[in-house]
């Protein structure tokens, strides 16, 4: 295996082992996971000891990220005076965290280079049924770090991407939970009023992820 592979653990999860009977049991584990939960979630997938590199790496970028500070709503569109002012389209919220972007990222660093590894980016396409992935083109999101410090957050939105990948570095003391509400709308029924209760602070529709 080579350098990236030594930094997950690939006894639990055998992301080098593709085409074997242990590796497409694995796969239909992690699909059967996202069906029914709205996300896949890999406890433990880097190794302790390689998280504290990535994690020294991340430090080692912030300086050079900006601190981004703006307010947005669930749906990335502007405010819609027609609608009831408690519509899910007319509630803003104002978020700030530290980013550094993909231009930002060196080749040379662990965190690139696991987000180019081969053997990850083939097992994200087969948990997602895709032929076929490729890196971003974008130079600027494609790959980021983002911290949160106290106070910080991300609001309540919808990705405007298929799926997100997110590897956590470093857990929060307190708070910085990551929750979501799973198949709350489809294609064709948005679901306004579930959105609003959410927005609302109902947690029936909620569920979290574990670290």
């Amino acid at each position: 295996m080579d350098g990236v592979g030594d930094l997950i653990d690939l006894d639990r999860y055998p992301l080098g082992e593709r085409g074997s009977k242990r590796y497409d049991a694995f796969i239909e584990t992690c699909r059967a996971m996202h069906d029914e939960q709205g996300a896949c979630n890999l406890q433990g997938f880097i190794r302790p000891e390689a998280i504290e590199k990535l994690r020294h790496e991340a430090d080692t970028l912030l300086p050079v990220g900006y601190d981004k500070v703006f307010t947005r709503n669930v749906y990335f569109t502007d405010d819609d005076p027609s609608l009831p002012a408690d519509h899910p389209v007319r509630q803003f919220w104002t978020f700030s965290s530290n980013q550094v972007a993909d231009d930002q990222i060196d080749d040379e660093t662990l965190i690139r280079q696991i987000y180019l590894w081969q053997p990850l980016v083939d097992f994200i396409a087969d948990v997602e049924s895709c032929a076929t992935l490729y890196p971003m083109a974008d130079e600027f999101q494609a790959l980021n770090i983002i911290a949160l410090e106290e106070g910080g957050g991300s609001p309540w939105h919808y990705d405007t991407n298929a799926f997100t990948v997110t590897l956590l570095l470093e857990a929060p003391e307190g708070g910085g939970d990551f929750v979501y509400a799973p198949d709350i709308r489809t294609k064709d029924n948005p679901n306004y009023d579930g959105v609003k209760r959410v927005l609302d602070g109902d947690k029936s529709l909620i569920r979290q992820l574990p670290r």
